[in-house]
């Protein structure tokens, strides 16, 4: 019973630094009207026709491989940097990514977030979630850094 509740318990995000250090971002300023409409709309990743084991409930299944994304050039040169924030679908039995979603982050970012995300390679996932789900949603987090 204990390891039942272990496994929907424990919470595992996936978190990635990118750049040339570990300074943090700095902090974005005040959100306009039309951001926080924008964030809202990034926030409404809807894989629920999947009926998918919920986010940050794996405990069981290991990351095998995480690529670490592409910094843009143009990006990084012009001091663009910030916290991005994807969904993951992934397929329990396979372990592989079906789709990526942003939840949060720079839009510029987005893009090589998201592309890097179908690329992120977990475990099968246990037999016991095998059974009762197909797809579970996971949470990659790219900090993008310049220097």
């Amino acid at each position: 019973m204990l390891k039942l509740l272990l496994i929907h318990a424990l919470p595992a995000v996936l978190v990635i630094q990118c750049g040339t250090n570990n300074r943090r971002a700095t902090q974005a300023p005040p959100q306009r009207s039309e951001d926080i409409q924008q964030s809202t709309e990034k926030k409404a990743c809807d894989f629920s026709k999947f009926k998918p084991m919920k986010a940050q409930a794996n405990h069981g299944s290991p990351v095998i491989s995480m690529p670490q994304p592409a910094y843009p050039p143009e990006l990084k040169a012009n001091g663009v940097q910030g916290k991005v924030e994807v969904l993951l679908l992934v397929n329990v039995r396979s372990g592989l990514v079906e789709q990526v979603c942003l939840m949060d982050g720079d839009e510029r970012l987005a893009e090589s977030a998201k592309e890097v995300g179908l690329r992120v390679k977990f475990a099968p996932y246990s037999k016991y979630i095998q059974d009762k789900y197909t797809h579970a949603e996971e949470i990659a987090i790219y900090n993008f850094v310049s220097h």
